[in-house]
Order: structure tokens, then sequence, then C-alpha cells
């Protein structure tokens, strides 16, 4: 990298294109990045899922949740610009279910038991109707389906609880067995006590979505709180449909799917003298632009912005602050008709 014009100062550079963020590596976020037919709230989405449920408490591996960690489900999103009274399941073999309300604009139903071969008797393979109030009854054909994914097993637990926030992490788990491009997983961490932003790994359908294949993804230094708890949730999920064409406006989605919860812990972190680079990148298609840095507290930190690299009198300054804490997170939209540009950040 070059040098900044600042006197003793490091600089990074970040070369950005509000129409293409690629990444190198799967990571996890604090917002997904793109909107599509499958997460986009202008669809309805109608879902079946038959899942299982455990819990991993030490390195060697996860147990079931409970006796009855075997589950059928089925759930109505409405779009935003739904408001129904009531859903109703129609379910092979069973008079219609009233769903209960689920939290605003969603409908849930479901059902647990201590094994698959119940739930599947209970719950067979076939067509299920779900419906809004006053909104047609949408369709779901269920293939003949043999059991759910495997556990997600965490592989490096011990190391799990003493992440280093100040450093990229790499979260790794065991394989999903017989996981396929076209199934996902799902990765979620939300602090235990509710303080500090929840990550995620990208919905299904985005660039940079976790597919049935991958066995790790990457937290990015200073996208984790110091001294936290985080609640940590593993989906491995076989997708049997996924269907946005068949029903104008509604998405249909049919799996099978199982989750995984655990806990893992951050330290203090590290001291803040290690290379420094800009992290957890972000940019909508709005021109709207975030990335976190390292920092070390007293320090003042500038931040620049610049549309042409051979102006050298381009720079402009966004921001100039003294840390507060060992990172910093800047979030910032670029000027009308700016799609695209450099920013670099510095400390003296």
């Amino acid at each position: 990298m070059k040098k900044g014009v600042f006197p003793k100062a490091v600089v990074i550079f970040l070369i950005l294109f509000i129409a293409n963020l690629p990444f190198a590596r799967a990571q996890i976020v604090s917002s997904n990045s793109c909107t599509n037919g499958f997460n986009s709230g202008a669809y309805s989405k109608y879902t079946i899922a038959y899942a299982s449920l455990y819990r991993q408490t030490n390195a060697a591996g996860p147990v079931p949740e409970s006796t009855n960690f075997y589950g059928f489900a089925a759930s109505i999103s409405e779009a935003t610009n739904l408001d129904a009274a009531s859903a109703t399941l129609y379910a092979p073999g069973h008079p219609e279910e009233t769903m209960n309300k689920a939290g605003t604009a969603r409908f849930a139903f479901s059902f647990v038991t201590n094994s698959f071969s119940n739930l599947a008797a209970v719950y067979p393979s076939g067509s299920y109707g779900l419906a809004l109030t006053n909104e047609s009854t949408i369709f779901i054909s269920v293939p003949p389906i043999s059991g759910v994914p495997n556990a997600p097993v965490l592989t490096s637990y011990d190391a799990d609880q003493a992440i280093d926030p100040t450093k990229d992490f790499t979260l790794a788990w065991l394989p999903f067995t017989n996981g396929t491009a076209a199934d996902y997983i799902i990765v979620n961490l939300t602090p235990l006590e509710g303080f500090g932003p929840s990550l995620q790994s990208e919905n299904f359908g985005c660039p940079g979505h976790l597919d049935g294949t991958a066995t790790s993804v990457l937290i990015p230094a200073n996208s984790l709180e110091t001294n936290t708890t985080y609640s940590l949730e593993i989906l491995f999920v076989t997708v049997l449909v996924a269907d946005t064409n068949t029903s104008d406006f509604d998405y249909l989605l049919a799996g099978t799917e199982t989750e995984t919860t655990t806990t893992v812990v951050t330290t203090a972190g590290s001291s803040s003298g290690g290379p420094f680079a800009l992290t957890n990148v972000v940019a909508s298609a709005g021109g709207t632009v975030q990335f976190s840095f390292q920092t070390t507290p007293g320090v003042t930190y500038t931040i620049q912005f610049n549309q042409n690299l051979s102006d050298s009198a381009g720079w402009s300054s966004l921001l100039i602050t003294n840390a507060a804490s060992t990172a910093i997170t800047f979030t910032n939209t670029l000027p009308h008709g700016v799609t695209s540009g450099f920013y670099r950040a510095s400390h003296n």
C-alpha cells in the first residue's frame, strides 16, 4: 500500500464499485446485501418444513435439544401489502387447521414428536394447502422424504469460546452429508444478553449465501463485541421446493432442516497494533457504504473519500475522531450520481 499525505500516518485504501461488491470468501454480515424473490417484502412466503433441533455444549458434539426434537412446521409470512386476519393449513389426512399468529404479518402451525417415523406418519408427503383470509389457497407438493439432515457440528468448539474479536475468525463445522449447491446453510450470531449487533450469513439466493457444500464462514475482524457471549445457530437445509413462478408474488418453499444451537464467547481482544485494514464491508445499490477497522483508544483517526486516485487534491475528509474503543464502524451515503470511488483511513 502507498502511504498517504499525512506525516507518520498509516493509510488504508478501499476501492469500491457500488454496482458489484464481490467477496473472496463467504462471510457473516450485519445485514444482507441483496433483495430477490426469496426475501423481498413484495412476496408472501409459504413454507413447509420438517426439522430436528440439537444443542452443542462441548467439543464432543451436539445432542438432541429435548425428547421431542423432531418437528413439522407450516408458516406464512405476508407480503407488506397484506394484512390477513387469520390463516388455515390443509394437510393430507387432516381436517383444516387454524394457524397461529406468530408476530407481525406471520402465521405458523407446528407439531413435535420424538422420531422422524412418527413425524412422517402424522404429516406425510403430499399436497399441502395454506391460505390467508380472503386470499387464494396456495398448494405446495412435498415429495417423499426419508429423513432430515445430519446435525451441524462445530469442529473447534473450545477455540470458539475464546474468539479474539479484533481479528478475522473462521467458524467451521463438519460437512453437511449429501449437501449440494442447491441446498443452503444458515448461520446466525446474536448477543445472548441482547446487547450489540447480530450477524447472519447471506439470505438464500443472495451472492455469497452459504450453499450445502460450505464448511466454514468468515467472521471479519471487529464485527463482534468484546467480552460478549453470543448465541450461535447453524442450520443445514435440504431444499425440496423453491418456487417463485407458480403463483405471482408468492414464494413457495419446502425442505428438511436440522439446527444446532450453541454459544461462542469473545475475549477483550488483542492490541490494535497489527495490520490496519478495512473489513466487514457492506454496500447497497442506493449508495450507502459501511466498513469497519481496528483502532487504538485515544488515537485520532481520519476517514477520507476521493472519486479519482490520480487527483491527489481530491481527498475530502468525512470524519475526524478520537477512537473511544478498539474499533470504528463508519457509514456513508455517496452524493447523488456518484457510483464508485475510494475511501482511506489514517491515524497519526
